[in-house]
């Protein structure tokens, strides 16, 4: 019976994705590992919640190029600290309607296991975003420079590309996750060879690839 509990513990730590987070500081990572890179991360994390209990918002991965054929593969992804950006018209310049790289929101999640996969952005309600507001926003990603600590753009869409309108509670992940008035889940339209409502291919670093090491 014993056997079988440790199978089980060690199984569902798998589930939730590999790899170590650094607690030494909430602008650091220490390791970087493996957790379906490249799928809907919404379709697995928020279906099993009732809707006021969602944590994650916004769930992607950010890769090196925009044609990577095999998500699964570690040297293709962005393996850094990352961070987004909404803004209403340009991410420089422009105004930002939401900004995960705030000291608040970053003590907030600082223990969170969403840095246990390697590229992986995210927007966690319990950070102090609780949905996006209405509109369309220019999505900006930045990574984090540890040698100058400063945050650095390496991505950004279209202006105003992205839409959303009827909140994340009421988004269906599973049985319309491209919705193109509800933007929440990325690697659903982010893919490839097959993108979807007008997607590139994979969210990748189109800025700036230096700091995707």
């Amino acid at each position: 019976m014993r056997v079988l509990a440790v199978f089980v513990v060690a199984l569902l730590l798998l589930s939730c994705g590999g790899g170590t987070t650094s607690s030494s500081s909430n602008l650091s990572v220490s390791s970087f590992g493996w957790h379906f890179q490249g799928r809907n991360c919404l379709a697995c994390h928020n279906v099993d919640l009732s809707k006021n209990l969602r944590q994650l918002i916004i769930g992607g991965t950010v890769y090196k190029n925009f044609n990577v054929s095999n998500p699964d593969d570690p040297n293709q992804v962005c393996k850094t600290k990352l961070a987004i950006w909404l803004t209403v018209g340009p991410c420089v310049g422009g105004n930002t309607v939401v900004d995960t790289t705030n000291s608040t929101y970053l003590n907030n999640i600082s223990n969170t296991r969403g840095y246990s996969g390697s590229g992986n952005i995210f927007i966690l309600r319990r950070g102090g975003i609780t949905d996006i507001p209405k509109g369309s926003y220019t999505v900006c990603l930045l990574a984090y420079d540890s040698k100058t600590k400063n945050w650095i753009l390496i991505a950004q869409s279209k202006n105003n590309s992205h839409s959303f309108d009827i909140g994340i509670n009421n988004y269906d992940p599973r049985n319309n996750p491209v919705d193109s008035l509800n933007r929440y889940s990325c690697n659903a339209c982010h893919t490839y060879p097959n993108p979807k409502a007008n997607a590139p291919g994979r969210i990748y670093a189109n800025l700036n690839k230096f700091y995707c090491k």
